[in-house]
């Protein structure tokens, strides 16, 4: 599980400013793109 985490730590640190950027502009607006991608993050880590 470690490594999944520090794998996940990772991509989020370099794409989540672009998977927020593109899930605004698909969703227009920022409040609901921002909990879409931290549900899906949520879930990832669940997994």
């Amino acid at each position: 599980m470690g490594e999944v985490k520090a794998l996940l730590d990772e991509v989020w640190r370099g794409e989540a400013g672009s998977m927020l950027g593109v899930l605004s502009r698909r969703l227009g607006d920022l409040d609901l793109a921002e909990d879409a991608l931290q549900e899906a993050v949520g879930e990832a880590l669940r997994r």
